[in-house]
């Protein structure tokens, strides 16, 4: 079937639960292949039988037919090295890997096999004979691999990284014969050169020299802890190696009773009975195996006691050049019903999985033999590691063809490698750190079997649709649709290799390519193609590539890549097998991560598992526990439907999406009065309170102002009541409606700061029009344009002003408040009728386009009304408040000074230009004022934080808040405000674009009741506004991951007047409409805007 065809009949058969499920029971008792319905079809020559002998020991299957196919049976990329390295042994025919992936049938393979010619040797033996340069006893140092020199170099600028050791325990049920497994572990020792094997410097290049087997043995010393313990940490770093004297043991030794002992070396470590140290110069003839006896604790301290054990082994820091790089340990945990657990530690430098595959396969053979006392036979070892290195490094001295093209690919493969934005809750410390911890999870049998069945109907491995998952997470977490991750491979395609303990694991860069939010079955085809080039082109070691490609280094960075992903499918405890013994893996927690984050899924009988290791000085734990759900709640879906677009997938649970959109809707039940109608109601409340006033320190005050005296009797101010202003207002409404104001009218407005302004700003908008701000020190090209744009057919302005209109280019008719003042005064100071609602438009506020053409937003009544009301709420707004108006009127933060204030009875207090001559002036008159609010732009409160932290006295005593926004803030003024106010001001930073009118999230910094500051904090949302942090998809991004924020809620503006396109771009219908408290109502417009700001 064409594999296109095959995917879709997968998208057709998965696409519902039931229909996974249904698969699963259908399926799960018969035979495995490629195409099920097919029947057996037996072996028929001799070669076919032999070669179906091979997979079914490799599959551990009981028999398997001429056709089928070997990924469709269960077979991992791992097991197809174990099957072409028995083909070699068989039939002495050297195939790659990816002969197996083009040729995954009995009868396929058979057929390549008989056309190849037997090869005796294989290549790096053939060298060997060759050179003559095998000689398993040198003494001489020889060159270490690529791999071993990335870790030697990596071990000289921190010898005590225990990153890159093997550390692994075991649960031993049974009777234990421990003579017989001391006799296994020596004999295992003396058989693999690199066991027995030390890295040394000579002239400053490092070597290593191997051991004679002669000069060793493994002796047996039963250790008897008593109750104190030790913190893992602790004794990591501590200098005694008690009870385990590993660094350099020699066959004579000296016993030191535990009294004699310098304290030094005592404290912090268990308390023994009696400890030992080695001679002064004895070196690597000993390997010992401790037995600690720890049978008589109660359950609760031997728990205490092996989980600091395991940790302090699993952190041990290696003397590379001085001591045995393998440690093997026996814990005695219980007498009755015998159980030990078996610890064993080696170095990165010379192991890796398949050498501890290999140490556990001949281990067991080696302990049962020498149980029964019956002879045990072992396969022939042809080469040694050290010889590996040789060749090796031979065959990259001089790159031949096949050499360079495997240079040339990795070149073209990772051209402009990107790095993994993976959000992290830390910042990357400058030089890279190891410590680390682990999350483990387990995946249910039903969802293991789905991924094989999903495996097998498209053709590739476990390993393959696991990858394209873990892509399809990265790709959630970061919207990067060019991925790079490492990947472990065993890296013995060259069959001779097959029984040779050391470090021979390579690492492939795999570039995941997400680009168009394919459907995850075309994901898992890409992922397909580009691992198997990745395995045909494996030969490149890693440090040989990294060299090559030269990427940018960063200390805090490991090169090319930050995260790995690895499927381990042969656990080791398959090849652990001891007579009368049950085993059972112990968890160990070393404390260390190789990388920003690594995920290793297992695969035992009990079925898939997983474990997240991460750094913790990047991560907090509770970011990858919840990482890991998603992938399994990213996994459930796409066995469920996997024709769907990776952006379509679940990530989050419903529960969970719940969850994050409530967090961010802040419902609020407000007036939907229109701001004149709410000011119009506290005039009747105060009509005698003082509305506004105006220090007399510049001209141009409005005549019949009265005097109003302050705390100072030196200050001269103007002021209008509550009830002078409305009336005032009000005639202007009317001396407006009589030209033509009314709904969705627009109407300029060009006037100081002053008395005028209030009064135009209330009468516009008691006529029912909707105001346009004109700042007169704007370009005249800008204010011509803006009158245009809007049709603005009056214009309520000054007349000193009018040198600064570009009355040529319009017909609008003036209003000027001074000169025209008589003619409004002869109008009704009673409130006018007015048809507006609260859809119809308050006023156009203009701001900067990107394109360098303003854009006009369009703020209606009812999300004026809305800010106005939940300003007030949030900052507490009252009558006793006398509130700055700072800001110009064409700034929407003169929106939040202005009427929060009046429609709560407050005083607004006008800034004059004398007050800006300097800081201290400021802060004087501020206090001569009494003022308790300022509404500041952010770089504005910069300085005045600077003031203020050279000078704390200068602060006005009536000051209760202040708020700043409109750019980012300097952490360090924060911290120099916290430091010298403490809780006598609230500080309030207010995040929020003219479109969603004026602020959309508010964020305490200091004062009473606010949290530990965070610099990049916008705080909450404000009471009626929605905030959603989504991807590009429009989806919720889980907690901690950036994505953009959009905002909804009433403040919502209309959209960009007379820019259809760019209102369509950044407004969109809203797409949690329906969902819980994310739902509009009659008072919330359904749109959302588009910041394009990324927040998490």
């Amino acid at each position: 079937m064409p594999r296109s065809h095959l995917l879709a009949e997968i998208a057709t058969e998965l696409q519902t639960p039931a229909h996974i499920l249904d698969a699963i029971d259908r399926y799960q008792h018969q035979a495995r292949a490629t195409h099920l319905s097919q029947p057996f079809v037996a072996p028929q020559t001799s070669l076919e039988r032999t070669l179906a002998r091979i997979w079914t020991h490799v599959l551990s299957l009981d028999q398997v037919g001429l056709i089928d196919n070997f990924f469709a049976l269960g077979g991992s990329s791992l097991q197809g090295i174990h099957l072409l390295s028995r083909i070699y042994q068989t039939f002495k025919v050297p195939l790659p890997l990816e002969a197996l992936f083009e040729n995954p049938t009995v009868a396929a393979l058979a057929q390549i096999i008989a056309a190849k010619s037997p090869v005796e040797m294989g290549p790096i033996t053939a060298w060997l004979h060759q050179t003559q340069t095998s000689n398993h006893q040198a003494s001489a140092p020889t060159p270490l691999s690529f791999a071993q020199q990335r870790l030697w170099f990596l071990h000289q600028f921190q010898t005590d990284n225990p990153a890159y050791n093997i550390s692994f325990a075991v649960r031993l049920d049974g009777q234990l014969n421990i003579e017989a497994l001391r006799r296994a572990l020596l004999t295992i020792v003396q058989r693999h050169e690199i066991l027995r094997t030390t890295l040394t410097t000579i002239d400053g290049r490092p070597g290593q020299v191997v051991h004679p087997p002669d000069a060793l043995e493994f002796t047996l010393e039963n250790v008897t802890t008593h109750l104190s313990v030790i913190s893992s940490d602790e004794g990591a770093r501590n200098p005694p190696r008690s009870p385990f004297a590993t660094n350099t043991l020699g066959i004579s030794r000296q016993k030191t009773p535990r009294n004699d002992m310098p304290e030094q070396l005592l404290e912090n470590v268990y308390d023994l009975d009696d400890a030992r140290i080695a001679s002064p110069g004895q070196k690597f003839k000993l390997y010992d195996l401790p037995v600690i006896d720890i049978a008589a604790q109660p359950e609760t301290r031997r728990e205490i006691i092996l989980t600091q054990l395991t940790t302090a082994e699993a952190r041990y820091a290696f003397d590379l050049a001085g001591e045995a790089l393998l440690r093997a340990i026996v814990v005695r945990w219980q007498d009755e019903s015998p159980v030990h657990i078996l610890l064993i530690t080696t170095s990165h430098i010379i192991s890796d999985h398949w050498s501890m595959q290999l140490l556990f396969r001949e281990l067991s053979r080696l302990y049962n033999g020498y149980l029964t006392d019956q002879p045990v036979t072992l396969p022939d070892i042809p080469l040694h590691y050290a010889d590996f290195a040789r060749w090796q490094r031979h065959q990259w001295a001089n790159p031949d063809a096949t050499q360079q093209r495997l240079l040339d690919y990795w070149q073209r493969q990772l051209h402009n490698l990107p790095h993994l934005q993976l959000p992290t809750d830390y910042p990357h410390p400058p030089t890279q750190t190891f410590r680390g911890s682990v999350h483990t999870f387990t995946l249910a049998d039903s969802v293991t079997r789905a991924l094989h069945r999903l495996s097998q109907q498209a053709e590739v491995t476990l390993f393959m649709t696991l990858l394209a998952a873990f892509y399809t997470l990265l790709y959630r977490y970061t919207n990067q649709v060019d991925l790079p991750l490492g990947t472990p491979i065993a890296n013995r395609s060259q069959p001779e290799l097959d029984q040779v303990m050391g470090l021979l694991v390579n690492t492939l860069v795999l570039r995941g390519d997400l680009s168009g939010d394919p459907p995850f079955l075309e994901l898992l085809e890409r992922v397909r193609r580009m691992a198997l080039d990745s395995y045909a082109h494996q030969d490149l070691p890693f440090a040989r590539l990294v060299e090559q490609i030269q990427p940018e280094r960063d200390p805090g960075r490991s090169p090319l890549f930050q995260v790995m992903f690895s499927l381990q499918n042969e656990p080791l405890l398959h090849d652990l097998t001891l007579t009368g013994i049950t085993t059972e893996r112990v968890t160990i927690e070393p404390g260390v991560s190789q990388f920003d984050v690594s995920l290793e899924m297992v695969e035992t009988a009990a079925g898939l598992s997983g474990i997240f290791e991460f750094n913790t000085d990047l991560f907090a734990s509770t970011t990858i526990q919840r990482l890991a759900h998603h992938f399994q709640t990213l996994l459930a879906g796409i066995i469920t439907h996997p024709h769907h677009r990776l952006s379509q997938l679940p990530l989050l649970t419903p529960a969970e999406r719940q969850q994050l959109l409530a967090w961010g809707d802040q419902p609020f039940d407000f007036l939907t009065d229109c701001v004149q109608d709410l000011f119009e109601r506290q005039v009747q409340h105060t009509p005698g309170a003082v509305a506004i006033i105006q220090p007399l320190a510049d001209p141009q005050p409005i005549a019949s102002l009265h005097n109003t005296g302050l705390t100072s009797p030196e200050t001269v101010t103007k002021a209008l009541t509550y009830q002078e202003l409305n009336e005032k207002a009000n005639q202007l409404a009317h001396h407006l409606q009589r030209l033509g104001v009314g709904v969705e009218v627009t109407v300029g407005l060009c006037v100081e700061r002053s008395p005028e302004m209030i009064i135009g700003l209330l009468g516009i908008l008691k006529a029912g029009g909707a105001y346009v701000p004109l700042d007169p020190a704007y370009p005249p090209d800008r204010l011509a344009f803006m009158l245009t744009d809007t049709q603005s057919a009056i214009i309520v302005t000054q007349s000193h002003l009018l040198p600064f209109l570009p009355l040529a280019t319009t017909s609008a008719e003036i209003v000027c408040l001074d000169t025209d003042w008589p003619h409004i005064a002869a109008q009704p100071s009673t409130t006018p009728a007015h048809q507006a609602t609260p859809d119809n438009l308050a006023y156009i506020m203009y701001t900067s386009g990107s394109s360098g053409r303003p854009k006009g937003v369009m703020i209606e009544h009812r999300a004026l009304s809305w800010y106005t009301q939940t300003a007030a709420q949030a900052y507490q707004v009252t009558a006793a408040d006398r509130v700055l108006q700072f800001s110009s009127v064409s700034f929407d933060i003169s929106v939040e000074e202005i009427y929060p204030c009046l429609t709560q009875g407050g005083t607004l207090v006008l800034r004059t230009e004398t007050m800006l001559k300097t800081m201290p002036d400021f802060l004087q008159t501020c206090t001569r004022l009494g003022l308790t609010a300022f509404f500041l732009p952010t770089a504005f409160w910069h300085d005045l934080a600077l003031a203020l932290a050279e000078d704390p006295a200068l602060l006005p005593p009536s000051l209760r808040l202040v708020s700043f926004g409109g750019e980012k803030v300097l952490p360090e003024r924060v911290t120099a405000w916290r430091s010298q106010m403490g809780d006598r001001v609230q500080l309030w930073n207010g995040y929020g674009p003219t479109e969603t009118t004026v602020v959309a999230a508010l964020y305490q910094v200091s004062g009473a009741g606010a949290e530990a500051w965070q610099a990049a904090s916008i705080g909450r949302a404000i009471a009626g506004a929605q905030l959603y942090i989504v991807d590009s998809h429009l989806q919720p991004v889980p907690i901690g991951v950036p994505g953009e924020l959009y905002i909804g809620g009433a403040g919502v503006a209309r959209g960009y007047l007379n820019q259809p396109r760019l209102t369509a771009e950044r407004f969109i219908p809203h797409p949690f409409a329906d969902f819980g408290t994310a739902q509009p109502t009659d008072a919330s417009p359904r749109t959302l805007y588009r910041t394009g700001d990324l927040a998490r």
